[in-house]
């Protein structure tokens, strides 16, 4: 995480620059800080808490010189919102790739649970995880849940012969990522 201190001393200088004389650059300050927290892992509430730490100390200068606490307070409150739109365009990112995410395995469930042949995910230990409806259908179980209960080495693997079913889970584990496929006989139900 940037060195709070740091970030804090030049966000309190910005903060008093831009209320002192309502300056772009000190705007852009506040962007680039909170472009810089984003990159250093903070939330926005770290940010919050450094504004919180520059403003207070500000809104008693002023209110103790007889100053317009209210026009601190809103330029305090636009140089805030400055230092957050980053979060928000992140966060707006965010949102962008999660409903593509969710569209994308949308298609894929669809595709598996549509597939005519029989799709399932072993786990590393060779237990079923999941099927699609065709393997059900195929190896006549009457649900999904049904066929997640068998072990598959002794009860649905064609012959019932344990060793050879995890010499099979072995050599696809062994495999790389994308080529963990494997055509194999089973027996039905």
């Amino acid at each position: 995480m940037a060195d709070l201190p740091s970030v804090a001393q030049r966000y309190d200088r910005a903060l008093r620059e831009f209320v002192a004389s309502r300056k772009e650059a000190a705007l852009q300050t506040a962007y680039e800080l909170g472009r810089e927290a984003i990159a250093a892992g903070w939330g926005v509430l770290d940010l919050l808490r450094v504004h919180e730490d520059a403003v207070a100390p500000l809104l008693n200068e002023y209110a103790s010189r007889g100053g317009d606490v209210a026009e601190v307070a809103r330029a305090g409150g636009a140089f805030l919102g400055e230092s957050l739109a980053p979060f928000e365009m992140t966060h707006r990112g965010f949102q962008e790739a999660y409903a593509t995410l969710r569209q994308s395995e949308a298609r894929y469930r669809s595709l598996v649970e549509n597939a005519p042949y029989g799709i399932c995910r072993c786990s590393p230990d060779g237990r079923f995880v999941s099927a699609n409806p065709a393997l059900v259908r195929m190896l006549g179980y009457e649900s999904e849940a049904e066929l997640l209960e068998v072990n598959p080495g002794t009860t649905v693997h064609r012959e019932p012969n344990p060793m050879e079913y995890h010499q099979l889970l072995s050599e696809l584990l062994h495999r790389g990522a994308g080529s963990r496929v494997a055509e194999v006989q089973w027996r039905r139900k």
